[in-house]
């Protein structure tokens, strides 16, 4: 008997996911943030231990945060759970946690040494599995797991641009946010884009990320003013709760910040990865109750952050991340009561980057290429109509509305291809001063179509369009 009732969707989506795992497959499934991803991984955990109570279950994530929300749920379906870190040393063998969840940390210093047998029924859950392709993550798969489940808001990762294919066989794809908004799960929203932004064409790191660093100059910088809590309150003026999470670079311009906002009468407390977690928790908890109306964090209030009344996100933390930047917007969007919408404000131009929360998504566990740069580390892809530069993923240029994503369709030869909705590869080819030959194959069935592109008039001939 679960403690809460699965929704309609979680329903669906968890009966997928036993018609994938009884072929053999191994699913990854994908729900926006804020739609119960952590109750769908437990409501699978408890049905597969009722039927198999000897079973081991193994709940891996890369933060305490995370497995920390997981036991909650677990505990709230009825599931006995515990934390590989804290087990004694006679306690760290599977037989010890048959019927029960062993939460495992891919960022701890080790973990069990021995294998699953082949003939036990198992199940290792992989929370914000779009990290699941990292050495630490495919270690802990490796241990001989018969069933595999991953659950993720976002399958793409800026690190590994060889897709998820090699650890997940099926992408089970959930409501997105308009779907989930209309039925009342999630808010509203407002975006907001100050007219005083930081500065376009910060530099990146080795990962194609925005250099923290220069990042952080740039927020210092915008601080000698007092335009930037200008711009929050004009913002959040029309709202009475204003609690506000500010999601900065650099824990020296997170503390700048503190000071301009004391300065302002406004109470604010800085949150980072060194806080100790015994004041990281009364943080967290002085914020939910009302009693700090600024939460500053650097790389710490993401994943696993749950605060449903929060209504305003401040993005002053530049991100060529996907993953990072629907995040952060995920921590207003959550419906609650007196919410009449979560406020966005974007001073770090993230927004004409990754596009707004409602803005449709084209998710896939296939391996991609960056524009015509095989080797390029930048996750943008180029409008052929206007030029405007934005996240593949995006299924229409932010700019103009042109479709980026077509099916896998026939060519001028009338072939037909395997109809599948990709962003294809692009290979340009000069014929002559006045004609462009853009090939374009799709990667799964390698069919090809031809694009022809009259550069004097900019008129564009688009397969399945």
């Amino acid at each position: 008997m679960t403690a809460f009732e699965m929704r309609p969707y979680q329903n669906d989506l968890i009966r997928s996911v036993h018609t994938d795992m009884a072929a053999g497959l191994r699913p990854m499934v994908q729900l926006e943030t804020g739609g119960g991803k952590t109750a769908v991984g437990a409501e699978i955990v408890r049905r597969m231990l009722d039927k198999h109570p000897t079973a081991v279950v193994g709940w891996v994530a890369h933060r305490n945060e995370l497995l920390d929300q997981a036991a909650d749920v677990l505990e709230r379906v009825g599931v006995e759970s515990g934390s590989w870190a804290k087990l004694p040393a006679d306690r760290r063998c599977w037989a010890d946690w048959a019927g029960k969840v062993l939460l495992l940390s891919s960022s701890a210093r080790s973990w069990p040494a021995e294998k699953l047998t082949a003939g036990r029924m198992s199940l290792c859950v992989v929370d914000e599995a779009h990290h699941s392709t990292s050495s630490t993550y495919r270690k802990l798969l490796a241990l001989g797991w018969r069933y595999r489940l991953g659950l993720t808001g976002t399958p793409w990762r800026m690190s590994d641009y060889e897709g998820f294919e090699d650890v997940w066989d099926t992408l089970i794809c959930g409501p997105d946010y308009s779907e989930l908004r209309s039925l009342g799960y999630l808010a509203d929203f407002r975006v907001v884009e100050p007219t005083v932004k930081l500065p376009e064409n910060l530099p990146t790191d080795d990962m194609g990320e925005i250099d923290s660093r220069a990042a952080g100059a740039a927020v210092i910088e915008l601080l000698r003013t007092d335009v930037v809590v200008n711009e929050w309150r004009a913002a959040v003026a029309p709202l009475v709760d204003r609690r506000t999470i500010w999601y900065l670079p650099t824990v020296t311009a997170a503390s700048r910040l503190a000071e301009v906002l004391y300065e302002a009468d406004e109470h604010a407390a800085v949150l980072t990865a060194k806080t100790p977690r015994a004041d990281r928790r009364r943080m967290v908890d002085d914020f939910k109750h009302g009693r700090l109306m600024h939460l500053l964090n650097v790389a710490v209030a993401t994943e696993g952050f749950d605060v449903p009344d929060c209504a305003v996100v401040v993005h002053l933390r530049p991100t060529k991340s996907l993953s990072l930047y629907r995040q952060i917007n995920g921590r207003a969007l959550r419906a609650s009561e007196g919410k009449p919408y979560a406020v966005i404000v974007d001073m770090a131009r993230n927004t004409m980057m990754h596009g707004d929360p409602a803005t449709k998504m084209h998710w896939s566990l296939a391996a991609r290429k960056i524009r015509n740069d095989e080797v390029s580390r930048m996750p943008t892809v180029e409008c052929p109509r206007c030029g405007h530069s934005q996240h593949p993923a995006l299924r229409c240029c932010g700019r103009c509305g042109q479709r980026l994503w077509w099916g896998c369709g026939a060519d001028t030869a009338g072939e037909r291809g395997c109809g599948r909705d990709r962003f294809w590869h692009h290979y340009t080819d000069t014929i002559s001063t006045l004609h462009a030959d853009m090939v374009r194959h799709c990667r799964d069935c390698r069919h090809v179509a031809h694009l022809i592109e009259t550069v004097g008039s900019g008129q564009l001939c688009l397969p399945g369009i």
